[in-house]
């Protein structure tokens, strides 16, 4: 049996989270970015932000002692724990930057939108590396199903992705093929009001998706610009398309 439910932001910017029950599993797709050091810079900063070039962890690396699936799972945890009110992933502005996040940690999460675009404008502490995705999805594991059938369900709902473009102050990311990153199986805590709008409690879940990890920046303005899209073979416009940009303050 399949269900389709679509949960939509009023504000300018449509918010879509759209959730698929297939074979008893809930799929959630949302923008992300994806990056790493092998991509190549193909013009200069803009003029206006620092002067530093970012610097991207390696897809195959293990920033501050985890794989780049673990923290995507825990970007999920974060993401995914934070009730509707205050949910960055809701947020227009850049207002709800903040919410959720580990001050002592080393690692800064920024969201994404469910479709749609979004402009927002963050203060980022500094020393903090920043992890955040192009276009992604979480699958949520249904009593019924098996293991094996949550991660290729996952699997081929990204397999669809036709658009992966992303830049960094004016820099156009390439080889982003690279930062497709797939998950371990986590556990995922919904709060009673949830983006998700699945009833509270913890379930078994997996990320797939295409994300940026950079290092930290350096003092000063930077700007970050994501787009991910599915274009489905016959039909002449999107199925799904999310872009967004932040104005990170350092």
């Amino acid at each position: 049996m399949e269900a389709e439910r679509l949960i939509m932001n009023k504000l300018s910017g449509t918010m879509i989270i759209t959730i698929t029950l297939t074979q008893s599993a809930f799929v959630v797709l949302l923008l992300l970015t994806s990056t790493t050091s092998q991509f190549a810079w193909a013009q200069a900063p803009a003029s206006n932000t620092s002067s530093s070039k970012p610097t991207i962890f390696p897809p195959d690396s293990q920033p501050y002692g985890l794989t780049y699936g673990e923290w995507t799972a825990k970007w999920w945890q974060w993401a995914d724990s934070i009730p509707t009110t205050n949910n960055p992933m809701l947020d227009q502005t850049g207002k709800d930057c903040a919410q959720g996040q580990n001050q002592t940690g080393p690692v800064w999460f920024l969201a994404g939108t469910g479709a749609g675009s979004a402009e927002r404008t963050c203060t980022v502490p500094s020393g903090k590396a920043v992890l955040l995705p192009i276009i992604n999805s979480v699958s949520i594991r249904d009593a019924d199903q098996t293991k094996e059938e949550l991660l290729a369900g996952n699997k081929e709902l990204l397999d669809k992705v036709t658009t992966v473009e992303a830049s960094v102050d004016g820099i156009p990311l390439q080889n982003l093929s690279s930062y497709r990153i797939q998950s371990p199986l986590f556990n995922m805590t919904l709060p009673k009001d949830n983006v998700l709008g699945d009833p509270e409690g913890t379930y078994l879940a997996v990320s797939d998706g295409y994300w940026i990890f950079l290092e930290p920046l350096s003092p000063g303005q930077h700007e970050i610009r994501l787009h991910g899209a599915i274009i489905e073979p016959t039909s002449p416009t999107p199925s799904f398309e999310t872009v967004v940009t932040y104005h990170l303050t350092i």
